[in-house]
């Protein structure tokens, strides 16, 4: 319904065009987002491994600085003021992040703090970092906790301290804050949105760059995806976070510590280059429809509107003013069709006129013909009354037309509808005699003819009807100039005969001797009459112009005799 004009049409036209390019347009950014997609999970993956190297980093610089207080530190507990004071005057040139040094005993007990309060020094025989250097290990990582001092969460990190014999003389440990712990790590070039997190060997949370303080702590270790990257040494995928947020993760695996490190980007970072290919294809093709549009709307204009005015031109030749031409002049095809309407409406005018004519010389021949020319429908109305049978049968066109006038008497309703029914099947009726009723109830004879009337069709759609009385006091002759009189006697037969009382005599003709008189009897009388109604009845097929002209007067013998026949009609 939308492309039922040209001119939609050929904007419908410029769409179809453009739209093979567009979708191939978006089946390259759809490849293309893949593939940034692709190269997104693997930046992820070289962030992730880049800041595991970053922690292997802080853990190896805070090991390096735990080896060096353990030889400056003393071992004695008379010396744990002395070592108090190194160890705060270390600690102020220390990071932020940097919680606390402490300085234990084998037997657990403080003998140095960076604490300004010296009161704070507690019991560390029952953490697990004291208790694995005890056990011999030479880097121990604590877990995560809130300490007892601050209630901070922090991860503690603890080395031996060893005499020259290599004997265990204390265990020097360092904290780190974990809500500054990203402060490490550089994380400032990651795309925006980007989360770190650092979980370790049991899924708990170490650290998380976005929300941390909610996050340090909890246990992940539910998580399919966290089992998975603890039990990989690298992993990358599109995975959905804790908090419900998918995003593309790389994970890699620290070296100096079981820790996992995880970079999150969010998931529109693969679509931002295809956002900006996206932007910069849909001006392009944006640039190039409304281009073909207006191109297609510029030349439709010169197809639409030489048409439209055919179009109104063929409008005012439908209403009847023939005389009208188109002004619609081309070189193209518009210019030929334009032509050949105009050709069409002179033809038009043409015959118009040539049809005009005839319908008048049929019109003045009907209304000036002697005979009473009717036409009905196939339901028998009358559509054509002629004035001559409104004389015939004193009826006006008014009365006539339009209704199924009552001509026929009542005892000849049959024999009518006999006739109507053979002209309506196509068969021509000639010369049938019949008796008609007038308007004022009197009867006439008449002799109809009848023939079909065809529609242009070929379809039979009426029958036409001439009606005529044969006048008794007109003479009436044929072709070969015999004429009938009423007034005198006649002789019925070509004959030579000679004047007798008794009638004219055929053997006398025919053989010269009288053998018998002849007389007019009835059964001759009817023969008679029947001669002269065929003679009659030629005579009607000639033109009504023809009954005008003075009868001829064909030789022939008078023949006396009593008898004197009267025709009726």
């Amino acid at each position: 319904m939308l492309l039922r004009t040209i001119r939609s049409r050929l904007l419908g036209l410029v769409v179809a065009t453009v739209f093979p390019f567009f979708a191939l347009i978006c089946g390259g950014l759809w490849s293309q987002l893949r593939d940034d997609q692709n190269q997104a999970v693997e930046h992820a993956l070289d962030e992730a491994r880049l800041l595991a190297v970053q922690v292997d980093d802080h853990i190896g610089s805070l090991e390096n600085l735990l080896t060096g207080l353990s030889h400056a530190v003393s071992t004695r507990l008379a010396d744990a003021e002395a070592n108090d004071a190194l160890l705060r005057q270390v600690k102020d040139e220390l990071p932020d992040y940097i919680s606390n040094i402490l300085l234990f005993a084998p037997d657990g007990s403080n003998i140095g703090t960076s604490f300004e309060a010296t009161d704070k020094r507690f019991y560390a025989g029952d953490r697990a970092y004291f208790q694995q250097v005890i056990a011999g290990q030479r880097l121990a990582i604590g877990d995560v906790i809130r300490t007892k001092l601050t209630g901070e969460w922090v991860v503690a990190l603890a080395s031996p301290v060893k005499d020259q014999t290599g004997r265990l003389r204390a265990v020097i440990a360092i904290g780190t804050k974990l809500d500054r712990f990203q402060d490490a790590l550089r994380t400032q070039r990651l795309p925006a949105g980007s989360v770190v997190r650092v979980i370790n060997q049991k899924g708990i949370v170490v650290a998380q760059s976005d929300g941390g303080l909610n996050w340090i702590g909890r246990n992940l270790s539910s998580s399919d995806d966290v089992a998975e990257m603890l039990t990989e040494k690298e992993s990358s995928a599109i995975t959905i976070w804790p908090d419900h947020i998918k995003r593309i993760t790389g994970s890699a695996r620290a070296h100096r510590v079981p820790w996992v490190v995880s970079v999150g980007f969010p998931t529109n970072v693969g679509l931002l280059a295809m956002i900006s290919h996206l932007t910069w294809g849909g001006i392009f093709s944006s640039i190039s429809l409304l281009a073909g549009f207006a191109i297609a709307w510029m030349l439709s204009g010169r197809i639409v509107g030489p048409l439209r005015q055919l179009q109104r031109d063929a409008l005012e030749l439908a209403n009847g003013d023939l005389t009208h031409r188109t002004t619609v002049k081309s070189d193209e095809e518009v210019g030929n069709l334009a032509a050949a309407f105009n050709r069409m409406a002179a033809s038009i005018e043409r015959r118009r006129f040539e049809l005009q004519e005839s319908k008048n010389t049929l019109a003045a021949v009907i209304d000036a013909s002697p005979v009473g020319i009717v036409c009905s429908d196939l339901e028998r109305r009358i559509v054509l009354w002629n004035p001559a049978a409104q004389k015939l049968y004193g009826y006006s066109a008014a009365e006539a037309i339009g209704t199924a006038v009552q001509i026929v008497p009542s005892d000849g309703q049959v024999e009518s509808f006999e006739m109507y029914r053979r002209a309506r099947n196509g068969e021509t009726i000639r010369n049938e005699e019949v008796l008609r009723q007038r308007k004022d109830g009197s009867l006439v004879h008449v002799r109809v003819a009848a023939a079909p009337m065809y529609s242009p069709g070929g379809a039979i759609s009426g029958v036409a009807w001439a009606h005529q009385s044969p006048s008794a006091k007109k003479p009436r002759h044929n072709s070969s100039g015999l004429r009938i009189s009423t007034r005198s006697p006649v002789c019925p037969i070509d004959c030579r005969c000679r004047k007798s009382s008794a009638g004219c005599s055929p053997a006398r003709a025919r053989g010269g001797r009288s053998r018998s008189r002849y007389s007019t009897s009835t059964a001759s009388k009817m023969s008679t009459t029947r001669w002269a109604t065929r003679l009659a009845i030629s005579s009607w097929s000639k033109s009504a112009s023809d009954s005008s002209k003075p009868p001829r007067s064909a030789p022939m013998s008078r023949c006396s005799g009593s008898a004197v026949m009267s025709l009726s009609w």
